[in-house]
């Protein structure tokens, strides 16, 4: 009965491959989960430090309750309505800067305090973290995440990817308005 024994062994054989493959997409869900925390730990940080006034970077992260959907001039929002409607909200008259990033993209997290100081710099302009896994219809453009994109008075204007920090200031000093040239300008 070679052949039962044979039968047998694929059995076991592919019963270990489908064990194989079950422990790979629950490494892989784990890698996934410990990434979404650490985003979100950054997200936390950020947003819990421009609440305080403080500059985000380097604090203790915030508990998961106290993460605010709004904070100043930073919204976080799920979903395209949500989406929608800070953009019009908060876009008629001014600049609105998206984050469009994903709890999975490690230098998004690593963009983050970068975003929270543009929020703070350019106090006239909204700043909106934006994932792209809630937003299908949005976001179905969005090829790299971080992805910052520039609307103004609900239109976009501008689009910034693959960027490292001072590539956001030097968009920022590009299309935001800090207050200080109006200043200048008067005297």
């Amino acid at each position: 009965d070679a052949r039962a024994d044979g039968g047998a062994l694929a059995g076991r054989g592919a019963r270990a491959n489908a064990n194989a493959i079950g422990q790979l997409a629950a490494s892989a869900s784990d890698d996934a989960a410990r990434a979404k925390a650490l985003h979100e730990d950054a997200a936390r940080a950020v947003l819990s430090g421009m609440m305080s006034g403080s500059s985000g970077a380097g604090g203790s992260p915030a508990r998961r309750s106290e993460l605010p959907a709004r904070g100043g001039n930073l919204s976080a929002v799920r979903g395209e309505e949500a989406f929608a409607r800070t953009l019009w909200e908060k876009g008629r008259d001014g600049l609105v800067v998206v984050k469009f990033g994903a709890s999975w993209c490690t230098h998004c997290a690593g963009m983050l305090p970068e975003f929270g100081a543009a929020s703070r710099n350019y106090p006239g302009a909204h700043f909106v973290l934006a994932d792209v896994d809630t937003l299908p219809d949005t976001a179905a453009d969005v090829r790299y995440t971080p992805t910052f994109t520039f609307y103004r008075k609900g239109r976009k204007v501008d689009e910034v990817t693959k960027v490292k920090p001072r590539g956001l200031r030097d968009r920022m000093w590009l299309h935001g308005d800090d207050g200080e040239d109006d200043e200048i300008a008067r005297h």
